[in-house]
């Protein structure tokens, strides 16, 4: 969307600065920017004006005005100082952070057109990124191409190795996860909610503490090695991360089971209900609904629905477990983070509810 621009304007409107001397004159740069702005806005606006249209005149303030403006002054969700991204660089940036405690007088790095490049990609629009009220770790990640060229040049830049070894960093890290994993299923209540207990797999920590024992014991090596070295341990951490403890996760995310089971009961003409309302729009798009569900927060409430709706049915997403009643079972049940899913029956659900309330 046009957050975009907070990127890629600061870096067209500072061309003629980063550009090779004598590459294009700065108003045949200009004029070439302003024309592709417009080329962009137009690829934008066809799709936007058509979908305002045809989502009514709230869709239309909400893509139009209230996605950008809503989240630029006063964030209607994610709101944060202008500081907040300060602390979070240098973790988005390991294993690398170490160049960022190195004195700026020992940095002999070249002030080029790639240089210069890099440094209005990633400054100007960190800075914009900071005035937006909104604020998201992941939003920084169009700005993370520019700092590993900007720390890349500024490693290879001097003569001597890096002030904070990367691999140490790395082995560090590996063992922190290592660590960490093994002793969660017993250090919190809820871990076996999440997956990690209950399908608990030690090989996977082992891989972690193995690996950051090899990364420990690496002798210091040239700063090109060290650059190479460190990518590849950070692919083989997050491959290690997404094979191991994600995958154990996935279905306690994975929404479209469910949301299948709701979109059948609609196609039925079943009224449905969601409890707790929180969770009324989180099955909207995986199940492809044609009408919202019935969003109610408390039990009373749900007990007077249920009563009203005898034929209806209803999602349930408690934080603590429904009571167990016998010969009272729902249609269908799904993990859902850290929670238990199920899809009831009116007459079943209301049973249970008088049964637990009492």
């Amino acid at each position: 969307g046009p957050v975009a621009l907070l990127i890629l304007l600061p870096l067209g409107m500072l061309g003629p600065w980063w550009q090779e001397a004598g590459s294009r004159s700065p108003w045949n740069w200009y004029l070439g920017l302003t024309f592709s702005l417009f080329i962009g806005l137009a690829i934008a606006l066809a799709w936007a004006i058509p979908a305002a249209k045809a989502g009514g005149p709230a869709y239309g303030r909400a893509i139009l005005w209230g996605q950008t403006a809503g989240r630029a002054v006063k964030s209607f969700a994610h709101r944060r100082p202008s500081w907040w991204y300060l602390p979070i660089i240098p973790l988005v940036i390991l294993p690398w952070t170490g160049q960022l405690l190195r004195p700026a007088r020992s940095i002999r790095m070249p002030m080029d057109g790639g240089t210069r490049f890099c440094l209005c990609w990633f400054f100007p629009a960190l800075l914009l990124f900071s005035l937006v009220s909104g604020k998201q770790a992941h939003y920084l990640l169009p700005l993370l191409p520019a700092a590993a060229l900007l720390l890349t040049r500024m490693m290879l830049s001097v003569n001597q190795p890096p002030a904070v070894t990367p691999l140490k960093t790395m082995a560090i890290i590996y063992l922190a996860a290592g660590i960490f994993l093994t002793i969660l299923p017993y250090t919190i209540s809820h871990a076996k909610n999440m997956a990690l207990a209950e399908h608990h797999m030690l090989f996977w920590n082992f891989l972690f503490i193995f690996g950051g024992i090899i990364l420990l014991r690496q002798r210091s090596a040239p700063v090109d090695a060290s650059i190479i070295g460190s990518c590849v341990a950070v692919v083989v951490f997050l491959s290690l991360v997404h094979l191991g403890p994600f995958h154990q996760l996935k279905t306690r995310y994975n929404l479209a089971p469910m949301a299948t089971k709701i979109a059948e009961q609609q196609q039925k003409g079943k009224k449905i209900a969601i409890y707790p309302a929180k969770f009324s729009n989180q099955f909207q798009f995986p199940g492809r609904l044609t009408a919202p569900l019935q969003a109610i927060d408390n039990y009373h409430a749900l007990k007077n629905w249920l009563k009203k709706n005898p034929d209806a049915v209803a999602v349930m997403v408690p934080k603590m477990p429904l009571p167990t009643v016998p010969g009272m079972k729902p249609e269908y049940s799904h993990p859902f983070r850290g929670r238990q899913s199920s899809l009831w029956k009116a007459e079943k659900l209301n049973f249970v509810l008088q049964k637990s309330l009492k």
